[in-house]
C-alpha cells in the first residue's frame, strides 16, 4: 500500500497498532516534513509493544548518526511502555530492507555519473570574472601600493616576469597574478554574499557554453519567481542568449503552467542548449535526463515559524550541505556532468548538514490535535504524557514556546478544554478535517449560515495551492486584469478562488472533451491541473464531514445548509468566523493595516486585493472614528516587512462582533456610570461604542448563537433541527443582521 504518511497517520484513530502491516517503508526522509516526524515518534512508541514490526527509512542524503541514535534501543525494553521482552529494533536502510536485532545501515552505491565541483574561488578564477566594482578596486589598491611602494616580495616577483622595467601593471594583468584567495576576496568585498549576482550567473552560462564540457542542458538553482523572471530577462536581453534559435530559457517554479512545465523536461532540436532556472522543485521532485550542468546559488526560499512573534517568515535563506549535494547530482543522471556554487568552499563549510526539521518551522495546532485525535497524548499540560512531552521526544523537538502557542490557539478557538486539554466536541470535528483548524471551523459556522457548499470548496482552495499561474513580466497586467474580473468585486482571495471552481464546475459537466475548461483556465492564467486537484480534494472534505455527521456539502442535507448559497454577505461571515483572530484593520487616510497584535503590515502582492485600482491598495477611505476590516489566512514576515496573504475586505464588522473572540461590555466613561452609552469589545483587542440597550441584546444574542453552534457541533446529524426554539430564532436573527448590515455598508457591497 503506498500512501502519505499524514493518510497512515489516520490509520492510527482506526488501528493503533497498525496490525495490518509488518514493514512499514518511509522514503525521503531527509525532507523532515512535520507529519513524517511526528509519526517517526508514534513508530518509536509502537515498536516497544510490537516486536514483529519494521521500519525501513530511506534517503539519498540519510542523517545516519542522528537517525542511528534516535532509534537506538527501540524494541529493546528501553522504555517504560509495555512492550515484550524482544531485541529486534527498526532497521536503517538506504534502498533495501534488511531484518536485524538492532539499527543498521546499508549504503547501495547510487548509478550516477560523476559530477566535477567548482566552488565560488574556481568560477571566478576560470571565468575571469571581473565586475566594475572589483576593478575599481584593484585600480585604487594598485595605485595605492604603489604610491606606498609597498608590495609584497612575491608580488613584485610576479609583476616582473609579466612586464619587465614596468613602473605600473594593467588591471587584466592584476587579474592574471591573482590567487583565487585574493580573487575571492576581492570578490566578496564588492558584492553582497546573500544576493543573487545576476552579472556572475550570465558569465558562467556563457563560460559553460564556450568552453570544450560539450552539449547538455542547463540546470541554475535560484531562490524564487523574481530571481527567475530577472534573470530570464537578462538572457533575453544578452547575447547570445537572445538568439531564440540557439538558447532555450525556461523557467520552472511550481506556480507555472504545467504546459510550460512540461517543456523542461522535452529535449530540444539539434544545436539548441537548454537553459533552466528553477526553485529547489527541481532539488529532488522532478528529474531532467538531459542536464549537465548546474549552477547553484546556494539559496532558496524557506518558510519558517517565529513562536515569538506568533508568526510565519519567509525569506531567502542558505540551503543545507545535503541541499547542495541533491542539487549537485541533477547533473550527472545520464552522463558526467560539472557543478558550478556560486558560493565559496568555506561558506558550504558553515551550512547546516541537513535541512531542519518541519517541526522547528511551522505552527503545530494539526499536530497537537492529532496528538489528542490518537491518543498518544492523554496528560494535561504539565503532566509527562502530555503534548508537549511527547513532541519533545522528536529527533528534532519544536521550540516550547511554538507547541504554548498552538495549544492556546487550539483553547482560543474552543478546541481544547484549558485545563486538561482535552478535546472539545469542536476538537474532535476539527481533528477529523484534513483542514487547517481554523479553515475547519469556518466549514462547520457555514452550516449554520446557510453556505456549506461554497465554503468547503473556499475551504479545500485555501488549504492548497493558488490556481493561479505566475504571468511573465509582459502578461502580469493582463493577468491582474483576469483575477480582478474572476473577483467579481468581492474583494476576496477566497471568493475569488471559489468563482473559479465554480466556471470549473459549469464547464466539465458541458459534454464533449472540449468543454472549454482549458481554454478558459489559459485565458485567465489558471493551472488546470491545479484546479482539477482543488476540486478532486473537495470530494475528501466531503466524506470527511459526513464521517462527522454533517450533510454532504455539495447537497442540501438539512432544510437550509445551503440556503444562503454563495451570497457575499454569508461568506464574509463564514470566513470572518473561522478565520479571527486573523483580522488586520487601518483608519482614514491609512494604506497599511495593523493586525490584533499591533504588527504594522500590507496586503501580500499575490492577493487580489493587492492590483493596482482595488480599495485595499489605495488609502482607506471610511468616515473619521471607523476603522476598515480584512480577514487574512496568514502573516507573513519578509525581508523588510510583515504581509498578509488569502485576505477577504469586510462589509461590516457585525459578523466580528456576533461571531469572534470574547464579548465584553464596559462603560463608555468611568467617571459617568448612568451613561447610556457603553462600549462592546471584542478580546479587548476591538472596539465599538453603543447603546446601553442594544449591547444587553447583542449580549444574549451572541450566548444563544454560541449555544446553537456548540449543540450542532456536538449532534451534527440532526443539524438544525436540534436547535431549541430561542436558538433556531437567534440563527435566523444572524442570517438577517449580516444581510442588513452588509446591504447598508459602502455602495460598491450592495446588491
Amino acid at each position: 500500500m503506498f500512501v502519505t504518511p499524514g493518510i497512515l497517520l489516520r490509520k492510527f484513530q482506526s488501528d493503533p497498532n497498525l496490525d495490518e502491516f509488518t514493514h512499514i517503508i518511509i522514503d525521503e526522509i531527509h525532507e523532515r516534513d512535520k507529519h513524517t516526524e511526528f509519526f517517526m515518534i508514534a513508530l518509536r512508541n509502537l515498536l516497544n509493544k510490537r516486536n514483529d514490526l519494521r521500519v525501513i527509512l530511506m534517503s539519498a542524503t540519510l542523517q545516519t548518526d542522528e537517525l542511528m541514535a534516535y532509534w537506538s534501543g527501540v524494541g529493546n525494553g528501553s522504555d517504560d511502555s509495555e512492550s515484550e521482552d524482544g531485541d529486534e529494533a527498526a532497521s536503517i536502510v538506504q534502498q533495501q530492507e534488511i531484518i536485524c536485532h538492532k539499527p543498521a545501515e546499508i549504503h547501495i552505491p547510487g548509478r550516477t555519473f560523476p559530477v566535477e565541483e567548482l566552488f565560488l574561488e574556481d568560477v571566478l578564477s576560470k571565468t575571469n570574472f571581473m565586475n566594475d566594482k572589483m576593478k575599481a578596486l584593484l585600480k585604487q589598491s594598485q595605485k595605492d601600493a604603489n604610491n606606498s611602494n609597498h608590495m609584497t616580495k612575491k608580488r613584485n616577483k610576479k609583476k616582473k616576469q609579466k612586464k619587465k622595467n614596468a613602473t605600473d601593471v594593467g588591471v587584466a594583468d592584476e587579474i592574471s597574478i591573482l590567487t583565487e584567495t585574493e580573487l575571492l576576496d576581492c570578490y566578496h568585498k564588492t558584492h553582497n554574499d546573500d544576493e543573487i549576482d545576476n552579472e556572475l550567473l550570465t558569465d558562467v552560462i556563457k563560460y559553460i557554453h564556450k568552453s570544450s564540457y560539450g552539449d547538455g542542458a542547463i540546470l541554475v538553482f535560484l531562490p524564487g519567481w523574481q530571481e527567475i523572471s530577472e534573470m530570464t530577462n537578462m538572457l533575453n536581453d544578452t547575447p547570445p542568449f537572445h538568439d531564440n534559435s540557439k538558447f532555450l530559457v525556461l523557467p520552472l517554479h511550481s506556480g507555472v503552467p504545467s504546459r510550460e512545465q512540461k517543456k523542461v523536461f522535452q529535449r530540444p532540436a539539434q544545436g539548441v542548449r537548454k537553459i533552466i532556472l528553477s526553485t529547489n522543485i527541481a532539488e529532488t521532485s522532478v528529474t531532467i535526463d538531459d542536464v549537465a550542468f548546474v549552477v547553484d546559488t546556494g539559496r532558496a526560499k524557506e518558510k519558517n515559524y517565529n513562536p515569538h512573534l506568533k508568526s510565519s517568515t519567509l525569506q531567502p535563506v542558505w540551503v543545507s550541505q545535503a541541499s547542495a549535494k541533491q542539487r549537485k547530482g541533477r547533473a550527472g543522471r545520464t552522463k558526467p556532468g560539472v557543478c558550478f556554487y556560486l558560493f565559496s568552499r568555506t561558506r558550504h563549510a558553515s551550512f547546516s548538514p541537513f535541512l531542519e526539521s518541519e517541526l522547528l518551522r511551522t505552527s503545530l495546532e494539526e499536530i497537537c490535535l492529532q496528538c489528542k485525535k490518537l491518543d498518544l497524548a492523554p496528560g494535561g499540560p504539565d503532566e509527562n504524557d502530555g503534548i508537549s512531552a511527547f513532541l519533545a521526544a522528536a529527533m528534532s523537538p519544536p521550540h516550547p514556546k511554538a507547541v504554548s502557542n498552538a495549544i492556546e490557539l487550539l483553547v482560543d478557538l474552543g478546541a481544547m478544554e484549558p485545563g486538561t486539554n482535552e478535546l472539545t466536541d469542536l476538537g474532535q470535528c476539527l481533528s477529523t478535517l484534513s483542514l487547517e483548524p481554523r479553515v475547519g471551523k469556518m466549514v462547520i459556522w457555514s452550516y449554520i449560515l446557510g453556505c456549506a457548499r461554497a465554503a468547503s470548496s473556499m475551504a479545500v482552495a485555501m488549504s492548497h495551492k493558488s490556481p493561479f499561474t505566475l504571468p511573465s513580466p509582459l502578461m502580469r497586467q493582463r493577468a491582474n486584469k483576469a483575477r480582478v474580473e474572476i473577483s467579481e468585486g468581492s474583494e476576496s482571495d477566497q471568493v475569488t478562488a471559489l468563482n473559479v471552481l465554480k466556471a470549473r464546475d459549469l464547464l466539465t459537466n458541458r459534454r464533449g472533451r472540449r468543454n472549454g475548461l482549458y481554454d478558459y483556465c489559459q485565458s485567465n492564467f489558471i493551472n488546470v491541473a491545479t484546479i482539477n486537484m482543488i476540486s478532486e480534494l473537495r470530494r475528501n472534505i466531503a466524506r470527511e464531514l459526513t464521517g462527522l455527521g454533517f450533510p454532504d456539502p455539495s447537497r442540501n442535507g438539512w432544510h437550509n445548509c445551503n440556503d444562503g448559497g454563495a451570497n457575499l454577505s454569508y461568506l464574509q461571515a463564514t470566513i470572518v468566523a473561522g478565520l479571527y483572530p486573523n483580522i488586520a484593520t487601518r483608519c482614514s487616510g491609512e494604506t497599511n493595516f495593523r493586525t490584533l497584535s499591533i504588527k504594522k503590515c500590507r496586503v501580500h502582492q499575490s492577493s487580489v486585493n493587492s492590483i493596482k485600482g482595488q480599495p485595499l491598495r489605495t488609502k482607506c477611505a471610511v468616515d473619521d472614528g471607523e476603522l476598515e476590516f480584512v480577514a487574512y489566512g496568514e502573516m507573513v514576515r519578509g525581508m523588510s516587512s510583515f504581509t498578509i496573504n488569502q485576505t477577504t475586505h469586510l462589509a461590516s464588522a457585525i459578523p466580528l462582533i456576533l461571531l469572534c473572540g470574547e464579548f465584553n461590555i464596559r462603560p463608555a466613561f468611568l467617571d459617568c456610570v448612568e451613561s447610556n452609552e457603553v462600549v462592546l469589545s471584542v478580546d479587548d483587542g476591538i472596539m465599538f461604542r453603543c447603546d446601553r440597550n442594544e449591547a444587553s441584546a447583542l449580549a444574549i444574542l451572541r450566548k444563544r448563537l454560541d449555544s446553537a453552534f456548540l449543540r450542532i457541533v456536538s449532534n451534527p446529524t440532526q443539524g438544525q433541527d436540534a436547535l431549541n426554539n430561542q436558538e433556531q430564532n437567534a440563527v435566523r436573527v444572524l442570517n438577517v443582521m449580516i444581510k442588513s448590515a452588509f446591504n447598508d455598508s459602502p455602495e460598491r457591497w450592495r446588491e
